[in-house]
């Protein structure tokens, strides 16, 4: 990817998370802007501000005025109960056929990071005194099995790196050069996992 499509992407991914911001209550851009400051990703800040949206979303009904209210009156007025039962909507969602689907504890685990950041950095700066949504833990995520090559799967791999990957003399000459080196990383990988 050229250097200017890689710009025009990040502009684009950073002109999508700005648009989401401005449907967020208006202190929630000083953490937006903060990531900027930090240089953190432009996919990052996207992804937060997709996580936050949907925070805000949730508590919208109960606080309709939630737009125009101080980060204290908002965070400091939602309880712990009341995170508890955000976490608890994070469990389902509804596909595109209307079916509920179990949302994976990753899925959870990021949203969670994402309200503990946003809530430690009002806590950092003073504008709340009471971080509750650091009171709420992140879901387990189970690891993968992990998954073994048999013997003969590695025995074909090491055989593969005994064959040159042209005919030409140039690429065999080359292949005779790398083959002990690739024999040698190949055998680091296996070793370790």
């Amino acid at each position: 990817m050229s250097r200017k499509t890689h710009d025009d992407l990040m502009n684009s991914i950073d002109e999508k998370a700005n648009e989401i911001i401005k449907d967020m209550p208006v202190f929630a851009e000083k953490y937006f802007n903060n990531m900027d400051d930090r240089n953190l990703s432009k996919r990052t800040k996207l992804q937060y501000a997709y996580d936050m949206k949907q925070f805000f979303d949730f508590f919208s009904e109960r606080y309709p005025k939630i737009k125009t209210m101080s980060a204290a009156e908002l965070l400091e007025d939602i309880s712990l109960e009341d995170l508890q039962e955000y976490t608890q909507s994070l469990k389902y969602h509804y596909s595109k056929d209307g079916k509920k689907q179990l949302n994976s504890n990753g899925y959870k685990a990021r949203r969670i990071a994402s309200l503990h950041s946003f809530y430690a950095y009002y806590h950092k700066i003073g504008l709340i005194d009471k971080p509750t949504a650091l009171l709420i833990d992140n879901p387990k995520i189970n690891s993968h099995e992990i998954k073994l090559l048999d013997n003969m799967q590695v025995d074909r791999l090491l055989e593969a790196i005994k064959i040159p990957s042209g005919e030409r003399k140039n690429d065999i000459e080359m292949h005779n050069m790398i083959e002990k080196r690739d024999f040698a990383i190949m055998m680091l990988f296996l070793g370790t996992g």
